[in-house]
């Protein structure tokens, strides 16, 4: 799973919640960088805010779009803003799978994250590492 957002603070303690539950992270400070790890890592999720410097979130999704279908990850966007977009990235949101806002509730995220990815383990079987 790739985590892409330039608050450092949003992605440590998003990558500790979601290693807690026994699912791999790597993370990307903006989303140019997300890009490039997601070609090279070939995520099988891509959790991304919106707004960051160099290549906002809008700019990853429509990347991660735009890629061969087989080798494109869902997208699940975590913002603390979605209702303030117009045209393009408007249509662009749409293309993510959900659409969450922050602070996200870990229980709808993990829900979310199950539907993306339906070869996780069920919401059941995911168990806290000791």
């Amino acid at each position: 799973m790739l985590i892409v957002d330039d608050s450092e603070y949003c992605r440590l303690t998003l990558r500790a919640m979601l290693e807690a539950w026994g699912i791999e992270c790597i993370a990307a400070s903006d989303g140019e960088e997300g890009f490039d790890k997601a070609l090279k890592y070939e995520p099988d999720l891509v959790i991304t805010d919106l707004q960051m410097p160099i290549c906002d979130g809008f700019g990853l999704i429509k990347k991660l779009t735009a890629i061969d279908d087989r080798r494109a990850p869902p997208v699940i966007v975590l913002s603390s803003n979605l209702s303030h977009f117009e045209g393009d990235k408007i249509e662009l949101l749409k293309r993510a799978r959900f659409s969450l806002l922050k602070p996200v509730d870990m229980a709808c995220l993990l829900d979310c994250i199950q539907q993306a990815v339906p070869d996780l383990p069920a919401p059941g079987e995911i168990r806290p590492r000791a």
